[in-house]
């Protein structure tokens, strides 16, 4: 496994690691975005995750994979944005996003939808009409607690 060499613990930057396997996987790999300007604020993009159902449940993850249509902002805006946060006690608290996203970072939002525990590692993509044809934009790093 090599971790980025700048990952951040303390403020997820950089949170990304690769790991090398061996033999040819069964599956086609998937475009990686070359354009610095996409995603911008306001586009639609999909999430896949093995996370929880919201902060409460047991177990942390979900037996299936799951997908959720999220829309873009920028990172003005993110900064600019306060969450309502379900804790791991279940309480309800609202959070500021200011000193948390950083320039390598983007975020993403939408009604009823929301990452949780187990959820990071997961792709950030454009979907196409032929899945040949998706291109991966980022991966999921972070949230407080499950993320409404």
């Amino acid at each position: 496994m090599h971790l980025h060499p700048n990952f951040n613990e303390e403020t997820y930057e950089h949170d990304i690691a690769l790991i090398k396997v061996f033999g040819k996987s069964r599956y086609p790999a998937i475009k990686i975005n070359q354009d610095n300007n996409v995603p911008g604020g306001f586009e639609d993009v999909t999430v896949l995750g093995w996370g929880a159902d919201h902060a409460d449940s047991v177990p942390k993850y979900s037996n299936q994979l799951k997908e959720a249509t999220l829309t873009t902002m920028t990172n003005d805006q993110c900064r600019a944005t306060r969450v309502d946060v379900t804790t791991d006690s279940g309480k309800v608290e609202t959070m500021s996003l200011r000193s948390h996203i950083s320039d390598d970072m983007m975020c993403a939002k939408a009604v009823d939808r929301y990452i949780c525990h187990g959820d990071a590692g997961g792709p950030l993509m454009h979907r196409a009409d032929d899945r040949d044809d998706d291109v991966a934009l980022g991966i999921l790093s972070w949230g407080y607690g499950c993320v409404n």
